[in-house]
């Protein structure tokens, strides 16, 4: 079923799709690991394309989600 959702898609907005969080943050990923056994052919899907499991959010992720530093890491001096 992820298959025929997706399948018209570039691999990139594939990607981006595997990895959007709802609007608490739980990704397909997620989901897909509490189901268990039941899970584990969608969880398979969601890591052969591109899907994020067990990594830290990048920093750019972060600054976008409003987490980061707006000065690029550098202290003003």
């Amino acid at each position: 079923m992820l298959a025929t959702l997706l399948g018209g898609l570039c691999e990139a907005d594939v990607t981006a799709l595997v990895n959007q969080g709802d609007h608490n943050d739980i990704t397909p990923v997620f989901l897909a690991i509490q189901r268990g056994e039941e899970g584990q052919d969608a969880f398979e899907f969601l890591m052969q394309h591109g899907a994020r499991y067990n990594e830290p959010v990048a920093e750019e992720d972060a600054a976008a989600e409003g987490g980061g530093s707006s000065s690029g890491g550098k202290k003003a001096g």
